[in-house]
């Protein structure tokens, strides 16, 4: 008898495109529908911000946590960033849930090499940059030098995103300048 892999439903999209928005109502829908989900969060040694919950918003963790997860190979994916590091411990995914995750193109990468143990569905969001920047400013309440930083980083690390999906991934959604995520929500369920 054949194996099921779990699913997992990775998200991704520029700075501000609503990934999160995204992950948290289609987790949401699934769960009303009584379809099991699970949403992951990823694994950080970033500082907490005041505005932020251990396990709600990251597991924050040590360098040393950090390290010694690497070092017994429990991520699916990770990552540095600002001399942090980020990641998704595999000890989330639950077989009989579908499991919603935020990635970026580096991090699908590290998932494609995957594909052998899970499913993993990529959803990219391919927002406008008026959308995003009028996120980022009213999440911010004023537009921030990081949001442009990301901007550019963006456009360099999505370049060949389509392609890239195209290639490597046999089941695949993408949204161009989708404004509304229960739009997508509701495109992806029904």
């Amino acid at each position: 008898m054949a194996r099921i892999k779990p699913i997992i439903i990775a998200l991704l999209g520029k700075s501000a495109s609503g990934k999160n928005t995204l992950a948290i109502e289609l987790h949401k829908l699934l769960k009303k529908n009584n379809i099991p989900s699970k949403l992951l969060l990823h694994d950080t040694t970033r500082p907490q911000r005041k505005d932020e919950y251990q396990d709600i918003d990251y597991h924050f963790v040590s360098n040393k946590v950090f390290g010694h997860n690497i070092a017994f190979e429990r991520y699916l994916e990770y990552t540095k960033f600002n001399n942090w590091y980020y990641g998704t411990n595999k000890y989330q995914i639950v077989n009989t849930m579908i499991n919603i995750g935020v990635f970026n193109p580096k991090s699908l990468k590290q998932l494609n090499e995957l594909q052998s143990f899970y499913t993993i569905i990529p959803i990219y969001i391919d927002t406008n940059v008026f959308t995003r920047l009028n996120r980022s400013i009213k999440r911010e309440k004023k537009l921030k030098k990081e949001f442009i930083r990301r901007i550019i980083a963006d456009h360099k690390d999505f370049k060949k995103i389509e392609k890239y999906l195209n290639d490597y991934f046999k089941d695949f959604l993408i949204f161009h300048n989708e404004k509304d995520s229960s739009k997508i929500v509701s495109m992806i369920y029904y």
